[in-house]
C-alpha cells in the first residue's frame, strides 16, 4: 500500500497539465468503475487506447466520405464534422490512455513491463494520428491554409506540409525519448526546464482543439514547434547542469 501511495505521489509530480487538470478527473473514475471487471486488464486498456487513436486517424483521412460537409461560423471558424469526430476521438484516446495506469494502481499491480508496453503503444498512436491528419491535408487539390476559414491567405505547399509533418513526428517521439534518457540518467528534473513543454497530453489536446476549429495544419505546426523546443530546452538544461557540476569540482 505504501509503495502504491508513493507511486501516486510521484505520478502527480510528473504528469502534464492537461492530464492533471482534465484527463485524470475522468480516467480515475473509469478505472474505479471497471476495477472489479476481470476482463479489463491494463494492457488491454492500452490496446483499446491505440485502437481509438487508429479510428481517429481513419476519420481524419476518410471521414469526409462518411460525414461530408463543412460549416462556417462568422467566417472565422470552420467546422468539419469528420475532423471534429477525429479530434474528439484523439482526446478520448488520451483519457483512456490514463485509465490503464490508474487501473493498475487501483489493483496494486503496477509494473515496469506494463509501463513499457503502454509507452510503446503510445508512440505508435502518436505516429498514426499525425499521419492521418497529414494525409487529410495532402489529398487537397490546392495549397493548404493554416487558417482555412480566415481571409488571410497563409498557405503552404505539399512539400512544406510534409516537412512540418516530419518535424511534428520527430518532436513527438523525441519528447518521450529525451524524458526516458533523462530518467535513466537520473537527470529528469520536474521542477526545472527538463519538464517544460509539450508532454503527450498537451500535444493531443492541441490536436483536439485545432480539430474543433478546423485547423489541422495549425495543430501539426504547433506540435512540431513545441515538441522540438521542449527537447532543445531539455538539452540545454542538461548541458548547463554538466557545466555547473564541472565548475563545482574545481571550486
Amino acid at each position: 500500500m505504501n509503495g502504491d501511495n508513493s507511486t501516486r505521489r510521484e505520478e502527480k509530480l510528473v504528469e502534464g497539465p492537461v492530464s492533471r487538470h482534465l484527463n485524470r478527473k475522468i480516467s480515475r473514475p473509469i478505472a474505479r468503475f471497471i476495477k472489479e471487471v476481470s476482463w479489463f486488464t491494463p494492457n488491454r486498456v492500452s490496446v483499446f487506447a491505440l485502437l481509438i487513436a487508429c479510428l481517429a486517424a481513419a476519420f481524419y483521412s476518410f471521414g469526409n466520405l462518411l460525414v461530408p460537409g463543412e460549416y462556417r461560423i462568422l467566417d472565422a471558424i470552420i467546422i468539419i464534422p469528420s475532423m471534429v469526430i477525429g479530434g474528439i476521438l484523439v482526446e478520448l484516446s488520451s483519457i483512456i490512455d490514463g485509465v490503464d495506469g490508474d487501473l493498475a494502481r487501483e489493483r496494486g499491480i503496477s509494473s515496469s513491463s506494463g509501463a513499457v508496453f503502454d509507452a510503446i503503444l503510445d508512440r505508435y498512436a502518436d505516429i498514426v494520428i499525425l499521419t492521418g491528419i497529414t494525409y487529410s491535408l495532402l489529398v487537397e487539390e490546392y495549397d493548404i491554409g493554416l487558417f482555412p476559414a480566415s481571409s488571410v491567405g497563409l498557405t503552404f505547399n505539399r512539400n512544406i506540409v510534409f516537412l512540418i509533418f516530419v518535424m511534428a513526428v520527430a518532436g513527438s517521439l523525441m519528447v518521450s525519448y529525451s524524458r526516458a534518457r533523462l530518467e535513466a540518467a537520473r537527470l529528469f528534473n520536474v521542477e526545472g526546464r527538463t519538464f517544460f513543454g509539450a508532454t503527450r497530453d498537451v500535444r493531443l489536446f492541441i490536436i483536439f482543439v485545432c480539430s474543433l476549429m478546423g485547423c489541422p495544419l495549425l495543430a501539426l505546426l504547433l506540435i512540431a514547434f513545441s515538441g522540438n523546443i521542449t527537447v532543445l530546452l531539455r538539452l540545454l538544461s542538461v548541458v548547463q547542469s554538466g557545466e555547473l557540476k564541472r565548475a563545482a569540482q574545481y571550486e
